[in-house]
C-alpha cells in the first residue's frame, strides 16, 4: 500500500524529531554521567582516599617518632616531640574529614551539613574504633616518655603496650579505611568514561535521516532537503564528536588509573619504610627484654622493602634504592654494635645518636628514603589529577557544544520538513 505523501511527511518528520532529541539526550546523559563520576572522583572521592592515606602514615610515623622520642629521654629534641604532635593532629583530622563525609563524627563534633552518603559497616566500625582507641594510644606513649625523662624503666614497658596497641589494632583499622576509600576511588574512576552510547543513537539517527531525506527527493522532486542536509550534517559532527570524547576521556581515565595505581603502591612502600624505621627504634628501646621480636619485625619488613621498591616505578625511586641499601647496611652496623657486649655504654649512646638521626646513621637514611618516596607519591597524585581534570574538561565541553548542535539540528530538520508539508496543504 502507497504511503500518501502529506502523511509520509508527517512520520517521518515526527521521527526526525525524535531520533535527534533521543541523540541529544543520549549523549547528555552519558556524558553528565561521567562527568559526575569525575567530579566525585576528584572533589570527594580523592580526598577521602588521601585522608585515608594520611590517617594511616601519620599513625606509623607516630610509632616510630614516640619511639625515638623515649630513646631521647631528657635529651629529647623540641623537632621530635613536635613531629609527633603533627602526627596526632593529622590523624584526627584524617578522621574528621572521613567522619564528616560518611556521617562518622567524632564524639564532640557537631552534625555536618547536607546528607552524607552512608557509610559500610566495615568503615563505621574501623573510624570508630580509631577513634576510641587513639587517645588510648597517646595516654600510654605520654606516660611512656614521661617515665623516660625521669630514666623510670618502667617507661619502657608503657612504650611496648602502646606499640601493641598501635600494631594489632589501630594501623589494621587504618588499613581498612584505606582500603575502603580506595575502592571507592577506583569504583568512580571506572565509571568516568565517555558516552558509549551515543553511537548506537546516531546510528538510529542515520536510519531515520537517510530515508526521510530519500522519501522527501522522490515525492518532492527536489534533490536535496537543504533542512534534512544540515540535520544530518550537524548529527555527524555529533557524532564523531562524541566518538572522539569518548576514546580522549577513556584514555585519560586510564591514565589517571595507572596513575592512582602507581600512588597507592607507593603508598605501601612508605608505610613499610615507617614500619621498619619503627621497629628499628623500638628493638633500641627494648634494651634486648623483647628477646629480639622487634629486629625480627624490622628484618621481615626491610625484605618485603625491597621488594615493593623493585616493583615501585617512577622519579625517585631509583634514589629511594639506593638509600634504602645504604640503610639497610648501616642498620646491620647498628645492630651489632647494640648487641655486643660492652665495656660502658657509649655503643647505645652512638647507636641512639644513629638512629634517631641526631649523627648521620639510619635516622638520616631513613630519613633521605622516606622524603624520595613521598615525592614520588605527590609526583604520581598529580599526575592523577591531571588526567581526571583532562577527562572532566573534554566531557564537559561536549555536552555544552552537543547541547548547541542539537537545538540547531532540530530546528534545521523541523524548518526543512515543514517546508515540503506546506506545500500539501
Amino acid at each position: 500500500m502507497r504511503l500518501a505523501t502529506r502523511t509520509g511527511l508527517r512520520w517521518y518528520a515526527a521521527a526526525v524529531a525524535v531520533v535527534v532529541v533521543a541523540l541529544g539526550t543520549t549523549t547528555y546523559l552519558g556524558t553528565a554521567a561521567g562527568d559526575d563520576a569525575i567530579g566525585h572522583a576528584r572533589t570527594t572521592a580523592e580526598p577521602l582516599a588521601v585522608a585515608a592515606e594520611n590517617v594511616y602514615r601519620a599513625l606509623s610515623d607516630a610509632d616510630a617518632t614516640a619511639a625515638m622520642v623515649f630513646l631521647s629521654g631528657s635529651q629529647v629534641q623540641t623537632s621530635g616531640v613536635q613531629r609527633y604532635d603533627q602526627d596526632v593532629r593529622e590523624v584526627s583530622a584524617g578522621l574528621a574529614a572521613i567522619g564528616g563525609q560518611t556521617g562518622i563524627s567524632q564524639p564532640s563534633n557537631t552534625s555536618h551539613p547536607g546528607t552524607p552518603p552512608t557509610p559500610t559497616p566495615t568503615l563505621r566500625t574501623a573510624v570508630s574504633r580509631l577513634l576510641a582507641d587513639v587517645p588510648v594510644y597517646t595516654g600510654l606513649v605520654g606516660t611512656a616518655q614521661a617515665d623516660a625523662r625521669q630514666d623510670l624503666p618502667v617507661g619502657a614497658a608503657y612504650l611496648r603496650e602502646a606499640s601493641a596497641l598501635m600494631r594489632t589494632d589501630l594501623l589494621p583499622s587504618a588499613q581498612a579505611v584505606l582500603r575502603i576509600e580506595t575502592d571507592r576511588l577506583a569504583a568512580d574512576a571506572a565509571a568516568a568514561r565517555g558516552p558509549d552510547t551515543v553511537l548506537v543513537a546516531a546510528v538510529v539517527a542515520f536510519a531515520v535521516l537517510i530515508p526521510a531525506q530519500l522519501f522527501v527527493a522522490r515525492r518532492t522532486r527536489r534533490r536535496f532537503n537543504l533542512g534534512l542536509v544540515a540535520t544530518t550534517v550537524l548529527v555527524g559532527i555529533v557524532t564523531i564528536w562524541a566518538a572522539a570524547v569518548s576514546t580522549a576521556a577513556t584514555s585519560a581515565t586510564a591514565d589517571a588509573r595507572t596513575h592512582r595505581q602507581s600512588a597507592d603502591a607507593l603508598v605501601t612502600t612508605d608505610l613499610a619504610v615507617l614500619q621498619a624505621h619503627g621497629d628499628e627504634l623500638l628493638s633500641l628501646a627494648a634494651r634486648g627484654e623483647d628477646v629480639g621480636s622487634y629486629e625480627g619485625d624490622y628484618q621481615t619488613v626491610s625484605a618485603r622493602l625491597g621488594t615493593l621498591l623493585a616493583a615501585d616505578q617512577g622519579p625517585g625511586i631509583a634514589d629511594a634504592t639506593t638509600g634504602y641499601r645504604d640503610w639497610k647496611t648501616a642498620h646491620g652496623t647498628l645492630a651489632q654494635a647494640s648487641s655486643s657486649p660492652q665495656a660502658d655504654n657509649t655503643a647505645n649512646v652512638q647507636a641512639l645518636a644513629q638512629a634517631t638521626g641526631a649523627q648521620p646513621g639510619t635516622g638520616t637514611l631513613f630519613t633521605r628514603v622516606d622524603g624520595d618516596v613521598q615525592g614520588a607519591i605527590a609526583i604520581q597524585e598529580a599526575d592523577y589529577r591531571a588526567a581526571i581534570d583532562t577527562a572532566g574538561s573534554d566531557l564537559r565541553g561536549l555536552a555544552t557544544g552537543t547541547a548547541a548542535l542539537i537545538v540547531f539540528a532540530f530546528a534545521a530538520g523541523a524548518f526543512g520538513m515543514d517546508q515540503r508539508l506546506r506545500e500539501y496543504r
